[in-house]
């Protein structure tokens, strides 16, 4: 679906969202959850009940609380998911709402409570390079005792594929490692895709004048180009939303949320290269790299005129020092990928030699773009203890294109522009304030008092439309989005059929409707990815769940009907009578290095 900026649109079209959705029946969880209907299409049976296997028991979907315009989200779709599963599968589904880190501890923990699990993944920059999605689903996460697999999902030949894509120089032969897993984790419905997410804002045409924000990246904290190029209209100072992880420690690397780095690794540090507001990769403190014919020895140089805050020059001994810092406390540092490395070496003042033990193009594409150059001698006592290291707030020397001015803990962080920045030039003070919740934010926005809102649910940007008439929204969809994981090691969702069948009757158009507002396009291939992801194959290669957006029953009922599955005589779905119901590994245990060789 294409950028949609409000002024582009019809004055006199203007129609309250909100009816609309009243319209169309909007129903909540807590008028479903626990309820079991049953699909009613009797007719459609493979036999007498004799023939049939053992009924498909409730299964229980799970999605996450305490987020909230994401939970907001979640929670309209999770009805329609649960409606459309009992009504054209005869499948009942119990409807639970946790919080996040108590659905993937269990999922991840293998404990087996939920059968599928309705969520999203954030639009973090650094998952422009697919590794981090990709290594998610590889086997040895899979099961208990193991780095975690939301999906349990284990396959050798997807596994296989991603692992070869880390250490693949050339970028043609990687390019197809990487589309190879996708179209494996496609072909096996490794998740039930619904929609990519919506990056939506709002701001103030008489306070600033935004920029940075519609060419791919969107108006979301996590692109640095909406506060490079943004600028005040009236006065100096761009005044906006932030959620309170950003502005949580000045011990960035501690925190596990992608959100802090943007701050504080490319407004307050620049990084050697990041990806840009149309997701493409450009250096910023580096002028140029090179790497070795074997893949293993980098040479980075930086910009001979790159100074910190204070005016100290930015030198390859500072490179080294950051990057020791962070890959030799990879432990204390959650968004921290170790890398296997030699030896970084400063080679003279502008040129830093990094030697790996083995080819690692994700250095350039994943690792570079996510962590600021930090200025040694401010956090050299970081060494000794990484855990408990915080910055004097009175003077936080960076080497970005913004300078601290002011540091109010969990509240607040103001920032001006640094003059002798090498890359970028912006124009105007940015201050980054937190608000407590959405309702908050929109009442700031309402009163002026703040001059653009990031990253909102489509609630609040429909009540901008409708009640604030000088007020300019933009929204777009982002390369991830919200699906559903099923359990791939156990019950009904361990049966590829029954994935495809999942994934065909849902009705996406609906769920967008009520949850998104009609503002991005469904997804109907079964991938992480979605259409603006620079690693998405062509859809030829991609399983399809469905041609139409609101669900085709008879085609999910046909493919779990030719595979053996029926319904009874009131319609409720039940097993093949041959299948084999033995989960694919026992509860609390792991993938079999005999079953999966890949792990031997």
């Amino acid at each position: 679906m294409p950028v949609i900026d409000s002024e582009e649109q019809d004055s006199d079209t203007t129609v309250n969202r909100r009816r609309i959705l009243q319209a169309l029946g909007t129903t909540t969880v807590a008028g479903l959850a626990g309820c079991s209907g049953t699909g009613s299409n009797g007719g459609n049976t493979a036999g007498s009940n004799d023939e049939l296997g053992e009924r498909v028991p409730t299964q229980t979907l799970a999605y996450w609380t305490g987020l909230g315009g994401t939970t907001a989200t979640l929670e309209t779709m999770a009805p329609v998911v649960q409606k459309n599963l009992q009504d054209r599968l005869g499948v009942d589904v119990e409807v639970q709402g946790r919080e996040l880190t108590a659905v993937l501890g269990s999922a991840m923990g293998d404990k087996r409570e939920y059968d599928m699990i309705l969520g999203t993944n954030a639009p973090d920059p650094s998952r422009l390079d697919p590794t981090e999605v990709l290594g998610m689903y590889e086997a040895g996460r899979a099961g208990a005792g193991n780095p975690g697999n939301i999906a349990n999902y284990a396959d050798c030949s997807y596994t296989e594929f991603s692992q070869q894509q880390r250490t693949t120089i050339d970028e043609a032969e990687r390019a197809d490692l990487i589309h190879s897993a996708i179209q494996q984790f496609s072909e096996d419905v490794g998740v039930i895709a619904i929609s990519p997410r919506v990056i939506a804002g709002a701001w103030h045409p008489d306070q600033v004048s935004v920029g940075g924000h519609d060419s791919g990246a969107g108006m979301d904290p996590l692109n640095p180009y909406v506060y490079y190029e943004s600028e005040a209209t009236d006065g100096d100072t761009v005044v906006s939303n932030a959620n309170a992880v950003m502005v949580s420690t000045t011990n960035f690397p501690t925190v596990a949320s992608p959100r802090i780095h943007i701050i504080w690794s490319h407004l307050i540090n620049s990084p050697l290269v990041e990806y840009d507001d149309s997701l493409e990769l450009r250096n910023v403190l580096a002028e140029e790299y090179t790497a070795s014919e074997d893949g293993t020895t980098i040479t980075v140089t930086l910009h001979d005129d790159a100074t910190f805050h204070n005016g100290d020059p930015v030198t390859a001994e500072d490179v080294r020092f950051t990057y020791k810092l962070l890959w030799d406390n990879a432990d204390a540092y959650p968004q921290v990928t170790a890398m296997p490395y030699e030896s970084i070496e400063a080679v003279d003042e502008t040129t830093v030699e990094f030697n790996m033990k083995n080819p690692t193009p994700v250095l350039f594409t994943k690792v570079w773009p996510r962590w600021g150059i930090l200025h040694k001698e401010s956090w050299k006592p970081a060494m000794e203890n990484p855990a408990e290291f915080s910055l004097d707030t009175d003077n936080i020397i960076g080497s970005g294109p913004f300078q601290v001015d002011s540091f109010r803990q969990g509240q607040m962080i103001q920032l001006s522009p640094y003059g002798d920045h090498p890359v970028f030039n912006p124009k105007s003070r940015q201050v980054m304030q937190v608000f407590q919740g959405s309702e908050s934010v929109f009442r700031a926005f309402q009163n002026g008092q703040i001059s653009m809102i990031l990253m909102q649910g489509m609630d609040t940007i429909t009540r901008i439309r409708d009640e604030m008439e000088n007020a300019k929204t933009h929204t777009q969809d982002s390369y991830l989005g919200a699906q559903i994981w099923p359990q791939h090691s156990y019950g009904a969702t361990k049966f590829l059929k029954f994935r495809q069948a999942a994934g065909a009757v849902l009705d996406r158009q609906q769920m967008i409707a009520q949850a998104q507002y009609g503002e991005v396009d469904p997804s109907l291939y079964p991938t992480i990815f979605r259409g603006s992801h620079p690693s998405l194959p062509s859809e030829d290669q991609l399983y399809k769940h469905t041609d139409d957006p609101a669900g085709n029953e008879e085609r999910g009922r046909q493919l779990l009907r030719e595979a053996g599955w029926g319904w009874d005589n009131n319609g409720r779905l039940h097993y093949p009578p041959d299948a084999d119901l033995t989960p694919l590994w026992p509860q609390g245990e792991s993938p079999s290095p005999e079953e999966y060789p890949c792990l031997q």
